[in-house]
C-alpha cells in the first residue's frame, strides 16, 4: 500500500508541476492567455507515464549512482516531453527556438523536483538514522543493565 501512496503522491507532484510549467510556457513564450483543456488529459498521461517508469524501471536499474541515474531519467523526461510537443501538436515545433524554450522549461522543473525528492529523502535518511541509533543506544542500556 506504501508504493501505491508514494505512486500517487509522486504522480501528483509531478502532475501539478507539468501544469504549471505548461501554463507559464503558454503564456510567457507563446502569448497565449488561455490553455486548451485537450492538455490537461495529455499532461495527465505522459506524467503517469513518466512517474511509472521512475518508480517500477529506475528503481531496478543497476546503476547506483544517483547521478547518473537522474541523468538518464531527465533524457527520459526531455524526450516523452518533446516527443509529446510534436505528438499532440502543442505548437509549431518547426520552430526550434520553441522546442528549446520548451526543453530547458521542462529541465528547469525537473531540476525543482530533483532538489525537493532529494530534499525529502536526505531528512527521511537522517530520521532513520536517528531513530537507529536510539534503537541501538536503548538495547546497549538494557544490555549493561542486566
Amino acid at each position: 500500500m506504501k508504493n501505491f501512496v508514494n505512486f500517487i503522491q509522486a504522480w501528483g507532484i509531478m502532475f501539478m508541476f507539468s501544469i504549471l510549467a505548461t501554463c507559464t510556457y503558454i503564456y510567457v513564450f507563446i502569448g497565449n492567455t488561455e490553455m486548451e483543456m485537450a492538455l490537461v488529459p495529455q499532461i495527465l498521461l505522459i506524467t503517469f507515464i513518466l512517474t511509472w517508469v521512475q518508480h517500477f524501471i529506475f528503481r531496478h536499474a543497476n546503476e547506483s549512482n544517483i547521478v547518473i541515474r537522474s541523468s538518464l531519467y531527465l533524457l527520459v523526461v526531455l524526450g516523452a516531453f518533446t516527443g509529446a510537443a510534436f505528438f499532440f501538436s502543442w505548437f509549431d515545433t518547426g520552430n526550434w527556438k520553441l522546442v528549446g524554450l520548451l526543453v530547458a522549461l521542462v529541465a528547469f522543473i525537473y531540476l525543482i523536483l530533483w532538489g525537493i525528492y532529494h530534499l525529502i529523502h536526505t531528512v527521511e535518511a537522517r530520521q532513520l538514522n536517528e531513530e537507529l541509533s536510539n534503537y541501538k543506544r536503548k538495547k546497549r542500556d538494557m544490555d549493561e543493565h542486566h
